[in-house]
């Protein structure tokens, strides 16, 4: 469509059909404003539902008793290395390391070389512990080191290199495993292997307090005490203490884990809202119902006495865990380790519940709130991400209708602008044509 743009009226049409469509553009902004807002408050609160489920997390962490009651073993000595999984309980032990298991080691007798033929053929046996016999085919144009690579490639379980000793040249075989069951032993073209043994197979050998001997075929020993494992690096012979005691450290940083995750969650949904005097970060999250609730909800959940419990140890503020007034968590850990100290069951309970009367701990029930919350299909928070979402689709809905509207009504304008102007140019025109004719009137009179 042709815009003459004012040339016969002497208007300026573009900026009129701006100023027009300015004033008609507004409620369409304001679509657009709301728009971008919602976007922005469904993907915060996407963000707050992650936090949320954080705090689910940090609970499971101390919701069974493995998970609560860590353990940590020590030992008095570098000779031998504890480890603690699942104990009885506390406590602490003596015992003797007598002798490592360890793996056999046989040398030949010494050659000039490494490399140059024996000039020996036959079989060399090897047999390993209670495994069948290996056979192992020598010819005489082999040499050390071609021996080596035979036995390496035979299957058995041992390793064979050559070694030097400063004078002659050694083939030396080791087992792969410790222990007396796997022993070597060796028949037919020896080549001194059989009489020339540096290390015995042997068990590891320990004794308790009491006088219990136990060996084992490895270094490793578990099972010996329920829920601790030892690997012994050094025989020394001399008594080691191993103590087995709660691992303190370890539980408080779950506990703080715990209420660092609660406090993210609490303070993102605070924000978002506007709680107290803080200002919304989204106007259609201001005083959002469904996050209000949801903090309230937790924060109920942490402040009540545990079901099924009794005594001073039956809710989180009674072992160090407060809720404060500003609906946050904060750990007293001299709380804590007042209770740990005086009934270190009781405070477990508090956490993991008891499993003799089928109560659940804080952490379990927690884990609860957090799935009504966050975590199911139909928690509060998703389904108000769901909803938003709803209305985000509904306003961009809008808009596009509003936009197509608002492009035809800029037609419409352009459309009656132009008639206006070639209206007024065909007027200029004819009062043209008849100024012309009166002035020929009167030339014509004269």
């Amino acid at each position: 469509m042709i815009n003459f743009g004012g040339l016969a009226t002497g208007l300026d049409t573009q900026s009129l059909i701006s100023g027009l469509m300015a004033a008609e553009r507004i409620p369409l902004q304001r679509l657009e404003s709301k728009q971008k807002d919602l976007t922005g408050a469904r993907d915060k609160l996407t963000d707050i539902l992650g936090k949320f489920s954080q705090v689910g997390e940090a609970a499971e962490e101390l919701s069974d008793a493995t998970g609560f009651g860590s353990f940590v073993a020590e030992s008095s000595s570098d000779g031998l290395i504890a480890t603690a999984s699942t104990p009885l309980g506390e406590g602490s032990f003596s015992l003797v390391v007598n002798q490592m298991a360890k793996a056999q080691r046989s040398n030949s007798n010494g050659f000039a070389s490494s490399t140059d033929p024996l000039g020996q053929s036959g079989t060399l046996s090897v047999t390993v512990g209670s495994d069948a016999q290996i056979d192992i085919a020598v010819a005489a144009g082999d040499s050390l080191t071609d021996i080596a690579a035979k036995i390496n490639d035979s299957g058995a379980r041992a390793t064979a290199s050559v070694v030097f000793d400063g004078t002659d040249y050694h083939l030396m075989v080791q087992g792969t495993d410790t222990g007396a069951q796997n022993a070597i032993t060796f028949a037919g073209l020896t080549l001194g292997l059989d009489a020339n043994t540096l290390t015995g197979a042997q068990d590891a050998e320990i004794v308790l307090e009491g006088g219990l001997t136990v060996t084992r075929s490895t270094n490793q020993l578990d099972g010996v005490i329920d829920g601790v494992s030892m690997v012994i690096t050094e025989a020394t012979g001399e008594p080691i203490q191993v103590n087995v005691a709660r691992d303190g450290e370890a539980m408080k940083e779950k506990i703080q884990a715990f209420v660092d995750a609660f406090n993210d969650a609490i303070s993102a949904a605070q924000s978002a809202i506007g709680y107290g005097s803080l200002d919304p970060q989204y106007e259609s999250l201001a005083g959002d119902t469904a996050l209000r609730g949801a903090a309230n909800q937790l924060a109920l959940t942490v402040a009540d006495t545990i079901p099924g419990l009794s005594g001073k140890y039956d809710m989180l503020a009674s072992v160090g865990v407060n809720l404060t007034r500003n609906g946050k968590l904060e750990l007293d850990e001299t709380t804590l380790d007042e209770a740990l100290a005086d009934d270190v069951r009781a405070v477990e309970k508090v956490f993991v519940g008891d499993p003799a009367t089928s109560t659940d701990g804080a952490m379990a029930i927690i884990m609860k709130a957090i799935d009504r919350i966050a975590d199911d299909d139909d928690a509060i928070l998703q389904n108000r991400i769901d909803s938003m979402g709803d209305q985000i689709e509904q306003v961009e809905d809008r808009a596009f209708r509003m936009e197509l509207r608002l492009d035809d009504y800029e037609s419409n304008l352009i459309e009656k602008f132009t008639a206006l102007e070639v209206m007024v140019s065909r007027i200029q025109a004819q009062e043209g044509a008849l100024a012309g004719l009166v002035n020929m009137t009167f030339q014509s009179q004269g």
